[in-house]
C-alpha cells in the first residue's frame, strides 16, 4: 500500500504570517510594494475588486486571504 499525503484542495492551509517587505529581495522597492499593498487593501475583497483584478468564482476566496498576508 502506497499512503498519499491529501492534495492541497482537500487540506486546510496553514496560517500564513504577514508579509514584512523589509525582508525581501530589492529592499529599494519597499516602498513601491508598500503602495501597491495599501491600494489593494483599499479595493476590498468585494465583487468590485474580484472584477478589477479579473479573479473568477473560484479564486474569489483567495482574494481574503491574500489581503491577510500583506
Amino acid at each position: 500500500m502506497i499512503a498519499l499525503p491529501p492534495s492541497e484542495g482537500k487540506t486546510l492551509p496553514e496560517p500564513a504570517r504577514p508579509v514584512d517587505l523589509a525582508e525581501l529581495a530589492l529592499g529599494q522597492l519597499s516602498k513601491a510594494r508598500a503602495r501597491i499593498a495599501a491600494a489593494l487593501a483599499e479595493l476590498g475583497t468585494g465583487d468590485a475588486a474580484a472584477e478589477t483584478l479579473s479573479v473568477g468564482p473560484k479564486a474569489r476566496a483567495d482574494l481574503v486571504k491574500s489581503l491577510v498576508v500583506v
